[in-house]
């Protein structure tokens, strides 16, 4: 910590930021001025029950380093047989830029990452260090004797802190509450949008059982959509769930393993590369090929370790692609309907008028309401309607703009670590999505007076003014 102490010592008058993994696409980690690299900041270990209230000794409790990839995280949190609580698909960003930006995975009644935060130590303007809790915080303060970190137990500066992008410091380490490992059952289903939109619409989609679960419901469900109507087929669709179950006591390949070809494939450079030149040289032909990856999907059964289950793959294909992402509140299921078909027709419009296509499905996940200020999910579970697009096809600033109007227009709050420029033109706009956005302003304004860790994604959005 006393490196980081240092730099940002140094760095007064100046700009100073932490760089992770680099896998947001928006400019939440650029700076003209000072890069810090927590790569070595990797170590995990149980949180020290001598300081934590005693109430809160039932809980698993992991204290880990900032810079730690997921992918790593999870190896070590397999050493101590604890998991996440959820993840999003990938495994590559850094703890600090998860909880940074509000990544979520999927699931109606779990958090995005922030949600499974209880305490972070940052080091704020002037290299002054603190621990910042929630008022009714895990740390008893009688036992916390540190005299070179401030604890500051206060529901308004850790819900302000905890989703910042970095504008309140650099993130040294967190605790996070984890789980007693556990294992999940995936299926992905194929069905198409007239029989799903129904099912979204009276809440079946989060209640369907299937023959294994013995009536239970599932714990998360996602879906990916193809934009396009196809000779009839009522827009192919892929509903995805996972369901809680017991380890094997006998492992099967089959249901050790996902889709044997598409996991393959999708994860080959050179596959990467014939698809994506499939979409430049015959872009009429993209809702085949959109159809065709979701056929390959399809799968009955995967069992595994949580975390595996989680992980969806398809890194290189993640890699190389961009994308809009904006949450809905799920009490207006409507809208949400709404919004979806709303993207189609417009998918349709593009194609007929201007010979540009989408190159991916439109994704549909779902979250946990958050306490904090900034998160999208601020006090509401939501559904994230997500537009994802391969970098470099021909039309895909146009769509991506087309696209955004439409979610912006449908009450859409945007993800922080994606694609968000329509907000460039108004970004008083944001008071209107995030009600606690001055009293945001003002905490981080302490921990940042002089905007020390403010970057070009929050001076754009004139969150650090």
């Amino acid at each position: 910590m006393s490196d980081i102490i240092q730099v940002v010592k140094e760095a007064e008058e100046k700009k100073v930021r932490a760089i992770g993994s680099g896998h947001s696409f928006s400019d939440v980690a650029v700076t003209n001025d000072y890069f810090i690299d927590i790569d070595n900041l990797t170590t995990v270990k149980f949180a020290d029950p001598h300081l934590i209230k005693t109430q809160f000794h039932n809980l698993a409790l992991i204290e880990s380093e900032a810079g730690i990839v997921l992918k790593e995280l999870n190896k070590k949190l397999d050493a101590l047989n604890v998991a996440l609580i959820n993840m999003g698909g990938i495994d590559k960003q850094t703890l600090a830029g998860v909880i940074s930006t509000a990544t979520h995975g999927t699931g109606k009644d779990l958090p995005s990452i922030p949600g499974f935060v209880r305490s972070l130590t940052i080091v704020a303007a002037g290299g002054k260090v603190y621990r910042i809790e929630p008022t009714e915080g895990i740390t008893n303060p009688a036992f916390f004797n540190d005299p070179n970190i401030k604890l500051i137990q206060d529901d308004a500066t850790f819900y302000s802190v905890l989703v910042s992008f970095g504008c309140a410091g650099i993130i040294y380490s967190c605790i996070i509450e984890v789980k007693q490992q556990y294992y999940l059952r995936e299926t992905k289903k194929k069905t198409n949008w007239e029989e799903l939109k129904l099912k979204l619409l009276d809440g079946s989609i989060f209640s369907e059982a299937d023959d294994l679960s013995n009536g239970k419901c599932p714990r998360s469900c996602s879906l990916l959509i193809n934009p396009y109507e196809i000779r009839g087929d009522k827009h192919y669709c892929i509903v995805m769930r996972h369901f809680d179950t017991d380890r094997p006591q006998k492992w099967l390949l089959f249901e050790a393993t996902r889709n044997i070809l598409s996991s393959i494939l999708g994860n080959i450079p050179y596959f990467f590369f014939y698809t994506y030149w499939l979409f430049r040289v015959f872009p009429h032909r993209s809702p085949f090929l959109i159809r065709g990856s979701l056929k390959g999907m399809r799968d009955k059964k995967f069992v595994h370790k949580a975390h595996k289950v989680m992980y969806q793959g398809f890194v290189f294909v993640k890699e190389h692609a961009y994308d809009a992402e904006f949450a809905f509140d799920l009490s207006n299921r409507t809208n949400i309907v709404k919004t979806i078909e709303d993207l189609m027709k417009k998918a349709g419009e593009i194609k007929n008028n201007h010979k540009a296509y989408q190159s991916a499905p439109i994704g549909v996940r779902f979250v946990l309401r958050s306490k904090a200020y900034l998160a999208p999910e601020y006090e509401k579970e939501v559904a994230y309607i997500d537009v994802p697009f391969l970098l470099g096809i021909n039309g895909n600033d146009f769509m991506l703009e087309q696209y955004q109007e439409i979610l912006l227009k449908n009450y859409g709050i945007p993800h922080w670590g994606k694609t968000n420029t329509i907000l460039d033109a108004d970004p008083a706009y944001l008071q209107t999505l995030y009600p606690q956005l001055s009293t945001w302003k003002k905490v981080i304004k302490e921990f940042n007076p002089d905007g020390t860790f403010s970057n070009k994604f929050s001076e754009r959005l004139k969150l650090t003014e």
